[in-house]
């Protein structure tokens, strides 16, 4: 995070919303990493954001570069792959690369923003479904049940948070709406990710609660159940 935020200061190689959209992408390296948690639906397009990142910083950082054979730039694997003969800070031949490498990889913009669009929208559906399955459980309405969530913490049975208050309501709900609709007039995909990220957090820690209220109410139905059944 330090290095990323040190790339985006003023004047810096990264601009500020490659930065954010790196950052969130750490935090998928890290749950993949230490938690073997991996988000299908968006995999690729997160692998595909972050090498719009690298081209970026490819062509903003210095490169230098070495050459430990003694092949000569008519024969190397530059113009093999790229067609150029070398490749230095702000070059053509380094802009060809980049160009390259995006034209065969990298999906339009539409793609991009419709993909992480629909996946939201997809996951606050599910949500919205979550809290209508629970609401009558506690006798409320969502907007009630929104405003009088338990924590995460609560739900697992462990100690909750000091002076806990649910930040939840209908009016939440609205908010992830309307982040999903500023991701759909989004122009570039990076702008896309980024409006993307700020929803998908939100929307995770609501998420967390309603899936683990949802099992507990499962377990609680099926025992019921087995017990109806004298099992």
């Amino acid at each position: 995070k330090d290095k990323v935020n040190f790339l985006a200061q003023s004047g810096g190689p990264l601009a500020q919303d490659f930065a954010d959209a790196l950052k969130h992408l750490h935090i998928y390296r890290n749950e993949a990493y230490h938690s073997s948690k991996v988000r299908p639906k968006t995999i690729r397009t997160a692998a595909l954001i972050l090498l719009e990142i690298n081209c970026r910083l490819l062509m903003a950082l210095p490169i230098e570069s070495r050459w430990s054979s003694r092949e000569t730039y008519e024969t190397s694997w530059l113009i093999e792959r790229f067609g150029v003969a070398a490749i230095r800070p702000g070059s053509q031949g380094l802009q060809a690369v980049v160009d390259q490498l995006r034209a065969e990889l990298l999906p339009d913009d539409a793609v991009v923003r419709a993909t992480l669009s629909e996946h939201l929208k997809d996951r606050l559906a599910e949500v919205t479904r979550q809290l209508d399955f629970i609401a009558p459980f506690f006798s409320m309405d969502r907007d009630s049940l929104l405003k009088n969530l338990p924590s995460l913490e609560e739900v697992r049975e462990e100690p909750a948070p000091e002076n806990y208050k649910s930040k939840y309501s209908s009016a939440f709900l609205t908010n992830l709406m309307r982040g999903i609709e500023r991701l759909d007039k989004s122009k570039k995909r990076i702008e896309a990710f980024t409006r993307f990220a700020a929803v998908e957090r939100d929307l995770e820690a609501l998420e967390e609660i309603t899936s683990a209220i949802e099992t507990f109410l499962d377990k609680q139905i099926q025992m019921a159940s087995d017990v109806a059944r004298g099992k």
